[in-house]
């Protein structure tokens, strides 16, 4: 994985490679912060031709939270749900559509940005 800035509409975003770590199998974004009440980031998932193809619905910035991936027709593809743990982060990703636009890679991807925001935010 590799950062670009200012990529669309988004902050930043992450540039995702196949297993040869050369060819770009797409891009998750970070949406610009448009509320600044809002307790949650937003992502956005695009293939590698910078075709939208999905983003994220989070309910929560806590110890708990459900977080949704959804297809460009807001159906459910993936849910993520972070479990209450005391010495370590635990999550669970629940495939919700096999055919999805947005790569099981990427969720996983997802989750391991939001773990690393997370941690941040702790220090």
């Amino acid at each position: 994985m590799h950062q670009k800035k200012r990529f669309l509409k988004l902050t930043r975003a992450a540039e995702c490679f196949g297993p040869d770590g050369k060819t770009t199998t797409g891009y998750i974004g970070e949406e610009l912060i448009t509320n600044w009440f809002s307790l949650s980031y937003v992502f956005h998932f695009y293939d590698a031709k910078n075709n939208e193809v999905g983003s994220s619905k989070k309910f929560g910035n806590s110890c708990l939270n459900d977080h949704e991936l959804l297809d460009n027709q807001g159906n459910i593809d993936f849910d993520i749900d972070k479990l209450f743990t005391i010495f370590s982060d635990s999550y669970v990703l629940t495939v919700k559509d096999n055919k999805s636009t947005i790569p099981l890679e990427h969720a996983v991807l997802l989750v391991c940005i939001e773990d690393a925001i997370g941690d941040a935010q702790k220090e």
